[in-house]
């Protein structure tokens, strides 16, 4: 360890630096400063463990120094000596923690004693601190292990049910397999934060110290882990004193809880009771329900629930076919996305709801690519991701994204077979969705199917605008608006309108408003 002695008198430092036995004190380095001014240089650049401070001295007292120390570095421990004897002083010294208080002359041995003391309080809390952080590493180690082994117990991998419950023995929970135990999957549908949380150990510490805390009665009987994805498993165990109604009572606390506080959107889905070894089928059917649910309904699910009973009432395919047929896009891509959010509202979507009207809606698709003479194998092959289309039934929004793109894949069969206005407004249409994008001339025409300067001669000849000032101009009006509605940096409204380089940003600005968006900002405050 190393001490810095502080007082203003040079002989009274000297006499403390060689009077002391510091060998049989076990201090490897002894530092001097003869005002608060030269302390601080050496604690700022050197590790000390204990001070020996005078209080009065010209350019700064010890209770001022100490004070300073005290916010830098609390660990140090502080012997004041002073050679008057002032209640206050005392008083203060103790106040701001010092460790002791002598006053001078006091006798070497005397010094030495209180070294010891500090030098022994030193050792023990830094004893203390490596064991508790050492007791945290392990918890967490413990904590990580029964997570894994819980997994594999409920997904009914190799792992045998005696190996969890040992476990279980050897971190003392005491588990009685054969009473009651109520499993619920805790499904996060959705993040409604700015910054989502990723990580799916720090995600399963939050939901479980959430869970601990609403779950009182539980605490020393409940288990939690991740099962995948952002799914996981609540284990109540004993539960023999507990009602259905209790149980639900705190399930409905804790998404309320993680809706109001943590902006998360949850679904449970509670299992009947059951003897620990019998949680593997029960996760099993659990996760089955899950996957009916494709709507994202938040809330409470038991076993067995209402939500895979719901009824399939198609919409008017003959209309929409005819629709499609005549031209009528975008009504009928409006009619498509509104008939399933009200079969969402009304609780009557679920995966087989979703296949059936997959089937129904590929029915007309594929009779509009006979007429045009185009394979459907040939669309799915090459324009979307198969494993999409199979997957379209499993998501209301896959579903939507599968109906948008199936709608836009007609809509292209009558553009690319009309004349250059209906082009010009296909490119329109594709720089307005990807404005926020820095999309070239090159990528625009293959859009369209055209040579890049054939389309910018035909643009300009059709809009009266060059291209690239055409999505300039358009770029600018968003910036525009976000520089007169929002607080947003300069910097970022760049970025949100596809400028990488801030520079050239504010350069293509000041070029077409003859002032800076920072300037333009400011005149219009």
């Amino acid at each position: 360890m190393n001490v810095l002695i502080i007082d203003d008198q040079p002989d009274v430092v000297a006499g403390i630096h060689s009077g002391i036995n510091w060998d049989a004190l076990s201090i490897r380095q002894v530092f001097c400063a003869n005002d608060i001014i030269r302390a601080r240089e050496i604690l700022s650049n050197n590790s000390v463990d204990i001070m020996l401070c005078d209080i009065e001295m010209p350019l700064g007292s010890g209770l001022e120094l100490y004070e300073w120390v005290a916010e830098h570095f609390p660990e140090i421990k502080c012997i004041f000596l002073t050679s008057h004897e002032d209640f206050s002083y005392a008083q203060k010294a103790l106040q701001l923690g010092g460790f002791d208080y002598l006053i001078q002359p006091a006798p070497y041995s005397a010094i030495e004693v209180s070294i010891q003391k500090a030098v022994l309080q030193i050792q023990k809390e830094r004893k203390e601190k490596f064991y508790s952080e050492y007791g945290n590493y392990f918890s967490k180690r413990e904590m990580d292990l029964l997570d894994v082994l819980l997994n594999e117990f409920l997904q009914k991998q190799p792992a045998e049910p005696q190996n969890i419950l040992s476990f279980l023995d050897t971190i003392s929970i005491k588990l009685d397999p054969g009473r009651s135990c109520v499993l619920t999957l805790i499904d996060i549908l959705e993040q409604d934060t700015p910054h989502p949380v990723r990580d799916l150990s720090l995600l399963r510490s939050i939901l479980q110290n959430v869970v601990s805390e609403l779950f009182k009665p539980f605490t020393k009987k409940l288990l939690f882990c991740h099962v995948h994805e952002q799914v996981f498993a609540l284990i109540l165990y004993e539960t023999d004193n507990f009602t259905k109604d209790q149980v639900q009572i705190y399930l409905h606390t804790f998404v309320e809880a993680a809706s109001q506080y943590l902006h998360f959107k949850i679904a449970c889905y509670c299992a009947h009771s059951a003897n620990f070894l019998l949680l593997p089928d029960k996760i099993q059917q659990l996760l089955e329900q899950r996957s009916e649910n494709v709507a994202n309904y938040s809330g409470i699910f038991y076993q067995k629930s209402s939500i895979s009973q719901v009824p399939y009432t198609p919409p008017d395919f003959v209309h929409w076919n005819f629709m499609l047929s005549s031209g009528y896009y975008d009504a009928v891509r409006a009619d498509m996305h509104d008939y399933l959010l009200r079969q969402k509202e009304s609780g009557h979507v679920n995966q087989k709801m979703l296949s059936l009207f997959l089937q129904d809606f590929l029915q007309i698709f594929y009779q509009i690519l006979n007429h045009h003479h185009i394979d459907a194998h040939g669309v799915f092959e090459k324009e979307y991701d198969i494993h999409a289309l199979n997957n379209s039934c499993h998501s209301i929004e896959e579903m939507h994204k599968l109906l948008d793109f199936s709608v836009d894949y007609l809509k292209s069969l009558q553009i690319s077979a009309e004349p250059g206005v209906s082009q010009i407004d296909q490119v329109v249409n594709f720089i307005q969705k990807n404005i926020h994008q820095n999309v070239t001339r090159t990528e625009i025409a293959h859009q369209v199917y055209m040579n890049p300067e054939y389309l910018s001669r035909l643009f300009k000849k059709v809009k009266g605008i060059s291209l690239s000032d055409y999505i300039v101009q358009e770029k600018l009006k968003i910036a525009i608006s976000l520089l007169e509605g929002t607080n947003l940096p300069v910097s970022v409204i760049a970025t949100n309108i596809g400028y990488t380089n801030f520079s050239y940003f504010t350069q293509v600005f000041k070029k077409v408003y003859g002032i800076s968006p920072s300037e333009y900002r400011q005149k219009k405050k």
